[in-house]
């Protein structure tokens, strides 16, 4: 769908892992009150801060985020726009709480223990 100027090595696996912990690898899923949606429990927030960052989502809508494909561009565009590393559990904090993740780090602790357990890591 897009090709970026860096790439995220091991970033297939990585969201293998991600969306297993998610939502149990199911597309269809509303969560979070309402408020999250696909197999990346991704937020409308989110959704607009990558399309922001990454100009190819703009012929998608929120919605689209229930379709795999659109919703792994959505996380990987994301994680390019805030992370400048290749470290997982950057990652998986940065999806799971935002780019301020380090300023609440032990909220993301939880979410990053259950992803390493999913990843056997």
């Amino acid at each position: 769908l897009q090709a970026f100027s860096r790439d995220l090595p091991e970033f297939d696996k990585f969201y293998s892992i991600l969306i297993q912990l998610e939502s149990g690898g199911k597309t269809n899923v509303i969560g979070d009150h309402g408020l999250a949606i696909g197999e990346a429990q991704i937020h409308k927030a989110y959704f607009l801060d990558a399309q922001q960052f990454n100009k190819n989502l703009s012929k998608y809508s929120y919605s689209n985020c229930f379709d795999s494909a659109v919703s792994k561009l959505v996380v990987k565009s994301y994680l390019l726009r805030y992370s400048k590393s290749n470290d997982w559990g950057e990652w998986a904090r940065i999806h799971n709480s935002g780019p301020s993740w380090r300023n609440k780090k032990d909220l993301t602790n939880n979410y990053w223990r259950k992803f390493r357990k999913i990843a056997r890591i």
